[in-house]
């Protein structure tokens, strides 16, 4: 679908000019409709009306040459008229029958289809449970047997350690209280024998005072007093020594009560030791107790545990095997039901009609201007709009001015319900405030202008009679184009918007073709510029709002491409639909992750191309073809599961060819 494509790139007549340059569009959109010959139709019911006579209601194709044809009494029995009219009626009722025939079995094998992928379905949903389960028995498995190996590794080191680290004390505090307990023992003994030495010291000194005493009394019972003073004379140095004696026995006594008093603490102090060691040596000997009830414990915990993990290991893998077998017959089932589909349908995927997502917009691109229709995208549009509750909207990539007006006259004449529309043209223009003046053209002495007849054109010719300008007028004298021309030849052209806007300026060489094409937005500003080379846009610019070019492009579907996808990637919830033969439409859905519903054409001739498409960058996952035949041929590469709707609602004559019959007719 050309952007920029022309009806006419040649300088026509002043008069027809116009006509082809301004109303092209509209004429061609009423001349495109062709009305079915009335008179074909009516033969096609008196067919219809006779068949019903010549073959009963209910009989069978097959039946026809049981059944007599009446011959009318005033008909000679060869007269090759009614032979022949006769023979007509009987072909033109067979093909209905065919018809019914085929369209029977179509539904009774797309029944058939639905039952048997949906008998697939739920052997592929039971054998996808049971993998799950298996699979999740399996990891209740791993992890039993993960604990498994964590209870096997086990080996109450660390009680063992602590055992041993305890045992290997127990001597050592034994070793101290045998220590403490000797020195406890000799301690004693020196106590013990300081004691006997202080009694021995106390009786010498009770000895040595008795003495002391004996020997006062007998100076004191002395009346004679210089016998007193010769016995004191005369024991002087006993008492002497006596006291010296005292004096020795008194501080020996000292000596050893100090000591006894060391020993005592010595003896208090070692008897606090050995309590303390014997205290350890107990807590100790009750740790190892407790140690050992600990290893015992953790063995028979681990025992027990072991064994209640192998029991489960044990009802895992029972499970496991039941399991085992059930998707062995599952899958059996499966390949068995894969095998029976295979046979019926020549696929084992499952190619069901096009679900439509009544939620989505629609967007549809047609394979050319609105003027150049075909009978196909007329029937693709009207498929469409019986299948989908939002209106449909058109994506044109055609510059039209008027294309609102076109699209509502043309839906009408085809009988279509008017889409809405999304033109390239008109977004790039209108984005921009609305300030560009209206084009006017003001008449003067040297510029005078002259109606035509139906008051659609109006020629402009100098002082000299020179045609210098063409305006081209539509409803309410509302100007929409102007030619202008110089020394007879058209060298520019202009197009205004539906508000008397510039829209679009052409230069014409020589030859009356375009060479230059320049396009407006509503404020005046230059959008995009385009040069031509023999009726096609070999450059396209892009340019901003202050006229600064943003873009090049070596081809006007290279810019369809960049602004298409820029356009729908910021849309949400849509399916583009388009046919496959569009190269911007198939570059689209193939390089961007657009929902896209394709319409295939010429599916026999392009079989190979299309097994290739299937399988692109973003694969197709529904896709719309012209006939019942062509959905049949679809079959027989694709391979996977996806949906194909028929669009074409003409009869076909053709049996299926699951019957092994040939064609016998075509499309009515």
């Amino acid at each position: 679908m050309g952007i920029f494509k022309r009806n006419s790139h040649k300088a026509p007549t002043i008069a027809s000019a116009m006509v082809n340059g301004v109303e092209s569009q509209t004429a061609s959109v009423a001349a495109s409709h062709t009305d079915t010959d009335e008179n074909e139709v009516e033969k096609i019911k008196v067919k219809k009306q006779a068949s019903k006579k010549i073959i009963p209601e209910g009989k069978l194709a097959s039946e026809v040459k049981s059944i007599q044809i009446e011959k009318p009494e005033n008909i000679a029995p060869y007269d090759s008229v009614s032979v022949a009219e006769k023979t007509a009626l009987d072909i033109a009722n067979l093909k209905t029958k065919m018809h019914d025939l085929s369209t029977e079995y179509d539904q009774l094998r797309d029944n058939l289809k639905v039952k048997m992928f949906q008998q697939k379905g739920l052997f592929a949903d039971e054998l996808a449970k049971a993998k799950h389960s298996l699979q999740h028995l399996e990891s209740q498995l791993d992890q039993l047997n993960a604990q498994a190996a964590e209870l096997q590794a086990k080996d109450d080191s660390d009680l063992l350690r602590q055992q041993a680290d305890v045992n290997k004390a127990i001597p050592e505090i034994k070793k101290g209280i045998n220590q403490v307990e000797r020195q406890l023992s000799q301690a004693n003994q020196q106590l013990t024998a300081n004691q006997k030495n202080q009694t021995t010291i106390q009786q010498q000194l009770d000895e040595s005072k008795a003495a002391a005493q004996k020997l006062s009394d007998t100076i004191k019972n002395e009346s004679d007093l210089v016998k007193m003073m010769a016995l004191v004379e005369e024991n002087k140095k006993q008492a002497l020594t006596l006291v010296a004696e005292q004096k020795e026995y008194t501080k020996k006594q000292a000596t050893l009560d100090k000591e006894s008093q060391t020993i005592k603490a010595q003896l208090e102090q070692l008897q606090t030791q050995l309590n303390d060691d014997q205290t350890e040596l107990t807590a100790k000997q009750r740790a190892v107790k407790e140690i050992e009830s600990q290893i015992e414990n953790a063995r028979r915990q681990r025992a027990q545990k072991q064994a209640a993990l192998a029991t489960q290991q044990n009802n895992l893998k029972q499970q496991m095997d039941v399991v085992s077998m059930k998707i062995s017959g599952y899958q059996s089932n499966l390949e068995g039901m894969q095998k029976q589909i295979k046979a019926a349908f020549g696929t084992s995927y499952f190619i069901q009609d096009v679900q439509f997502d009544q939620s989505a917009d629609f967007f549809v691109m047609l394979s050319q201007p609105l003027a150049e229709a075909s009978q196909t995208d007329v029937n693709l549009l009207s498929y469409l709009q019986n299948q989908v509750e939002k209106p449909l909207t058109l994506v044109s990539l055609t510059y039209d001015p008027q294309l609102k007006d076109h699209l509502m006259s043309w839906a009408k004449q085809k009988q279509l319900t008017v889409p809405k529309v999304i033109n390239i043209f008109t977004e790039i223009q209108a984005s921009a405030e609305n300030t560009a003046p209206v084009i006017t053209i003001h008449e003067s002495d040297n510029l005078q202008g002259e109606w035509s007849k139906d008051r659609r054109f109006k020629e402009y010719h100098d002082i000299d009679g020179q045609l210098k300008m063409v305006a081209a007028f539509g409803n309410g004298e509302q100007m929409q184009a102007i030619r202008y021309y110089e020394n007879g030849k058209l060298n520019k052209m202009i197009t205004l918007n539906d508000q008397g806007q510039l829209s679009r300026s052409e230069q014409y060489n020589d030859d009356g073709q375009v060479t230059v094409a320049e396009y407006y937005r509503v404020d005046g500003t230059l959008a995009l510029k385009c040069w031509h080379h023999e009726a096609n846009a070999v450059t396209v610019e892009v340019y901003d709002n202050n006229e600064l070019k943003t873009q090049s492009f070596a081809s006007e579907a290279d810019f369809d491409y960049w602004w298409l996808s820029s356009y729908l990637g910021l849309q949400s919830n849509i399916i583009l639909v388009g046919m496959d033969n569009d190269i911007t439409y198939r570059k689209l859905i193939s390089e961007q992750s657009i929902p896209a519903l394709p319409y295939l054409v010429n599916v026999k001739k392009n079989l190979s191309q299309l097994k290739a498409m299937l399988h692109g960058k973003h694969p197709w996952l529904q896709m719309l073809v012209s006939s019942r035949t062509e959905r049949s041929l679809l079959e027989g590469i694709i391979d996977r599961d996806i949906n194909i709707s028929c669009v074409s609602t003409q009869q076909d004559y053709a049996l299926p060819k699951s019957l092994g019959a040939e064609q016998v007719g075509t499309d009515a």
